[in-house]
C-alpha cells in the first residue's frame, strides 16, 4: 500500500507542472447582478485571466478556454451573478494528509485550510459557494477515512462562516493520470459516497458528475475538462433549476436561465445539433441552447449565421470562419456576391462571396469604383489608380469624374481632365493651380525652356512658369529672347547663352547678320549673328 501511495504521489507531482491554480480571484460580471458566487477547488476550476499561476485554462495555458466557457463562468452568467472569489489551486486536495510540500507551499494548501475558506467573501458575502475537489486526494492515495475527515472540516468551517450561503458540492469523476494509472468508477465511488454522506449531514446540495464526464471525449488530457466537459458540468449544475413536466418528458425546456433539450426527465447531454425553438432554429450543444455560439456555424455541410445560439435567416453582412471572411445575404453565404463588406477593421472587396485578398488597384465594387490594397478598400484614398492600361483619379475613396489637375504615380506627374489622364495634352497647360509643361499627358517637373501657349510663348524653369526671366531661350534649333517671362517679339539687341553673345532682331537671332552692327547698346562686330568679342 505504501509503495502504491508513493507511486501515486510521484505521479501526481508530475501532473503539477500542467495543473494550475488561482487564488483570490474576481472577474467581470453583469453590472445588474446582485448575487455573489464563490468557488473553491483544484486545477479543474482555475483560469489564467483570474490571476492564476500555471493555470490549466486560458490562452497560454494547457487548455485555450475563456472564462465564459468554464462551468462556473457559464453558471454565474446565466444566474446573473457576480464572481466573488475563485480560490482554486492546482494540485490541491480537500484534506491535508501531511505529504511533504515541494515547489511552492501554495500548491499544497488544502481546501479545508481556514485561510482559503476565509477568502471566499473577500468580494462580498457569497450567496452560493461551489466546492469542486477530491481528484487530487484520490490520485495521491489519501485514504477514504482521511478524505472524510478533511471534507467534514471543510464543510463545517464553511457552515460556521457562511451559514446563509447555498453550498453546492460537485463530485470527482473517473480520470487517468499522466502515467496511465486509471481511477474508474469503482475507485472513486467510496470518495463520492463520502461527499454525499457529509454534504447531507449539513443539508448541502450534491452534483454528481461521476457518470456525466467521459474522460476520453470530455477532457483534454483524461483529467481536465474540455469545452464539452465544462458544458456538461454546467448542465448538471443547472438541472436542479429545471422543472420537468414529468419524469418521462422529452423535448425542449425553457426557463429564465436558458433552454435545454431533455430526454426522459433529464438534460440530454448527447444532443448536438439544431432544433426548432419557438419558430427559430437553435444550436444545441450537449443538450444546451448555447448562447455563446455566434457567427458562422456549419451544420449538414452548410454554413449558417448564428446570433446567441439562434440561426438568423435575415442576416446580411460579413462573417468569419477559419477559412476566411464571407458575405451573407438573408442568412446564407451569397456565392454570387461581388461588392463591398464592412467589419470593425474597415471595408473589404468581395468576389464570389469571399474577400479577394489578391485584389489591388482599381476595382468595380458592385456599385462604384474603389481603390483596393490586398482586398482592403481605402475609403480615404486620394490620388491616381490604375485601370487596365489607363489611370483614373480618386478623392476620398471615390472616383472623381470631374477632377482636372495633377496626379502622381511611380512614373511621375500627369495631367488629368475629367478624372482621367489626357494623353493628348502637350505644351503649356493650366492644371487648376499652376501652369505646367506636358508631353502626351506627362508633366515635366524638370522642364526649363520655352513653352507654347495658344499663339504665344512662355518661359519655364524646373517645371515652373518663370515670369521674371529675361534672356535667351532655345526653341528647336533656334533661339528666342524673353523679357519678364514673355517672348519679346520686338527685341533688337544682344543676348547671351552658354555659347557666347548673339545679335537679335525682332526677338530672334539674326543668323544673316555680318559686319559692324549697332546692337542698341554699342557697335559690334558680328559674324552670322555671333558677336565677336
Amino acid at each position: 500500500m505504501r509503495n502504491r501511495v508513493a507511486v501515486r504521489m510521484i505521479l501526481s507531482f508530475m501532473i503539477i507542472i500542467s495543473m494550475a491554480f488561482a487564488v483570490n480571484i474576481s472577474v467581470n460580471a453583469k453590472e445588474s447582478s446582485s448575487s455573489v458566487i464563490s468557488v473553491i477547488g483544484d486545477s479543474i476550476s482555475t483560469h489564467e485571466d483570474c490571476n492564476s499561476i500555471w493555470s490549466a485554462y486560458g490562452d497560454n495555458s494547457l487548455i485555450n478556454l475563456p472564462v465564459s466557457q468554464t462551468y462556473w463562468g457559464r453558471y454565474i452568467d446565466v444566474l446573473g451573478g457576480n464572481l466573488g472569489i475563485n480560490n482554486s489551486i492546482g494540485c490541491s486536495r480537500v484534506c491535508d494528509n501531511g505529504t511533504t510540500q515541494i515547489i511552492n507551499r501554495d500548491l499544497f494548501i488544502p481546501m479545508c485550510d481556514i485561510e482559503r475558506i476565509d477568502s471566499l467573501d473577500d468580494n462580498g458575502n457569497p450567496a452560493e459557494i461551489i466546492i469542486f475537489g477530491g481528484t487530487n486526494d484520490i490520485a495521491n492515495g489519501v485514504t477514504v477515512e482521511e478524505f472524510e475527515e478533511g471534507y467534514r472540516v471543510l464543510l463545517n468551517s464553511i457552515r460556521d462562516k457562511y451559514s446563509e450561503s447555498n453550498v453546492i458540492c460537485v463530485t470527482p469523476y473517473p480520470f487517468v493520470t499522466y502515467d496511465g494509472i486509471s481511477f474508474g468508477l469503482s475507485e472513486i465511488r467510496p470518495y463520492v459516497d463520502v461527499i454525499y454522506r457529509v454534504a447531507f449531514e449539513y443539508n448541502y446540495q450534491v452534483i454528481d458528475i461521476t457518470s456525466t464526464i467521459d474522460y476520453v471525449n470530455d477532457t483534454i488530457d483524461k483529467v481536465h475538462p474540455n469545452y464539452q466537459g465544462h458544458l456538461k458540468i454546467f448542465n448538471k449544475l443547472m438541472e436542479s433549476k429545471i422543472t420537468m413536466p414529468s419524469a418521462e418528458y422529452s423535448g425542449v425546456i425553457t426557463n429564465e436561465y436558458g433552454t435545454w433539450m431533455c430526454k426522459n426527465g433529464h438534460i440530454d447531454m448527447n444532443y448536438n445539433g439544431e432544433y426548432d425553438v419557438e419558430g427559430a432554429i437553435g444550436i444545441f450543444r450537449c443538450g444546451y441552447l448555447d448562447t455563446q455560439v455566434n457567427g458562422m456555424y456549419c451544420y449538414n455541410g452548410e454554413w449558417q449565421y448564428v446570433e446567441s445560439g439562434i440561426v438568423n435567416n435575415n442576416y446580411t453582412g460579413m462573417a468569419c470562419n477559419g477559412l476566411g471572411w464571407w458575405y451573407y445575404t438573408n442568412g446564407n453565404i451569397d456565392w454570387g456576391y461581388t461588392g463591398e463588406g464592412e467589419n470593425i477593421l474597415g471595408r473589404w472587396y468581395y468576389e464570389n462571396g469571399r474577400i479577394n485578398w489578391n485584389a489591388n488597384g482599381m476595382v468595380w465594387a458592385g456599385e462604384q469604383w474603389r481603390v483596393v490594397n490586398n482586398g482592403h478598400i481605402d475609403t480615404n484614398y486620394t490620388g491616381m489608380a490604375c485601370f487596365i492600361d489607363d489611370w483614373r483619379y480618386f478623392e476620398n475613396g471615390s472616383l472623381d469624374w470631374r477632377y482636372t489637375g495633377e496626379g502622381e504615380n511611380i512614373l511621375g506627374k500627369w495631367y488629368y481632365e475629367n478624372g482621367t489622364i489626357n494623353w493628348m495634352a502637350n505644351g503649356m497647360i493650366w492644371t487648376g493651380e499652376q501652369w505646367r509643361v506636358a508631353n502626351n499627358g506627362h508633366i515635366d517637373t524638370n522642364y526649363t525652356g520655352m513653352a507654347c501657349f495658344i499663339n504665344d510663348w512662355r518661359f519655364f524653369f524646373n517645371g515652373q512658369l518663370d515670369l521674371n526671366y529675361t534672356g535667351m531661350a532655345c526653341f528647336i534649333n533656334d533661339w528666342r529672347y524673353f523679357k519678364n517671362g514673355l517672348l519679346d517679339w520686338g527685341y533688337t539687341g544682344e543676348g547671351e547663352n552658354m555659347f557666347g553673345k548673339w545679335y537679335y532682331e525682332n526677338g530672334k537671332i539674326n543668323w544673316n547678320a555680318n559686319g559692324i552692327i549697332w546692337t542698341g547698346i554699342q557697335w559690334r562686330l558680328v559674324s552670322a549673328g555671333y558677336i565677336v568679342q
